[in-house]
């Protein structure tokens, strides 16, 4: 078999190196890109190899499909800031939680929160309640970031 030589587009950006078949779960869902099964939702390192490649010091990322907000977050862990637009109003909600920046207060907000469905589960005989379950993992369920989102619907 003959190598072609690699296909290139705009800028020398290579095409053919897009193979993630062996990454792992833990790899391919880090951070908060766990928090809520979306449909069509790409792994967080098609976003980060195409930000390394074209971002220039001070330039603004922006989605206008946002999703899940993939982008987004590798953008700002990239250091860039960044928008998103969709029409779909849980898209903008998950998009929002997993990119809000945490201090102190929101913290204190958090765990208010987490005291009031813990009181919340005990009177319901230690359940969680069922729309959780159907939507999202076990893990995002006691994750503290997710239940901010939770808490913003």
């Amino acid at each position: 078999m003959v190598n072609k030589p690699e296909k290139v587009i705009q800028n020398k950006f290579p095409v053919n190196d897009w193979d993630f078949a062996d990454l792992k779960q833990s790899e391919r869902q880090y951070g908060v890109h766990f928090f809520h099964h979306y449909t069509a939702k790409f792994i967080p390192q098609i976003p980060v190899r195409i930000i390394k490649h074209f971002g220039k010091k001070d330039c603004v990322v922006f989605d206008p499909f946002m999703g899940s907000g993939t982008t987004l977050v590798e953008s700002k862990l990239q250091g860039f800031d960044s928008y998103g637009l969709d029409t779909n109003p849980l898209a903008v909600k998950i998009t929002q939680s997993k990119t809000l920046e945490l201090n102190d207060k929101r913290f204190d907000e958090i765990d208010n929160f987490l005291k009031w469905l813990e009181e919340k589960k005990i009177k319901k005989k230690n359940r969680c309640p069922a729309v959780l379950k159907i939507h999202f993992s076990p893990i995002a369920i006691s994750c503290k970031f997710f239940f901010l989102f939770i808490k913003n619907l």
